[in-house]
């Protein structure tokens, strides 16, 4: 199966690389990350325009007369009508995922062909690694 990973953005300086590296440093790699950013004004686009070619920019336009969840949920639609991956990881740009993440997830849909999701544990790391 071909795997995505699809990250949205906005205004995550501070977490966004831990976030894309957390991506790119999978013990099972994506076949693709496309990453979304919504008009960041913070450090954002020059992060994600140093990766180069290891993801997909898409540089979006913010719409500030939008609630937040509008925003977020246009992101990843448009990312994931930008992907061709066969199982879908989502991730936010705040966020990063465990190393194994993709590999686990993937053995898992494997022994389990009929699921159509596959969701695990929110681990929560406060500002001192805790």
């Amino acid at each position: 199966m071909k795997t995505s990973i699809l990250i949205n953005n906005y205004n995550n300086g501070p977490w966004l690389r831990e976030c894309v590296n957390s991506a790119l440093n999978q013990t099972r790699p994506a076949d693709e990350i496309i990453v979304y950013d919504d008009g960041s004004t913070d450090d954002s686009i020059s992060i994600l325009r140093s990766y180069g070619n290891r993801i997909t920019l898409i540089e979006g336009v913010h719409d500030s007369s939008q609630f937040g969840m509008i925003n977020q949920s246009a992101a990843i639609h448009a990312a994931l009508l930008a992907s061709t991956g066969n199982h879908i990881h989502l991730l936010d740009g705040d966020d990063a995922y465990c190393p194994e993440r993709i590999e686990s997830y993937e053995r898992l849909w494997l022994s389990q062909p009929d699921a159509v999701m596959v969701h695990g544990p929110l681990e929560i790391i406060d500002s001192n690694g805790a």
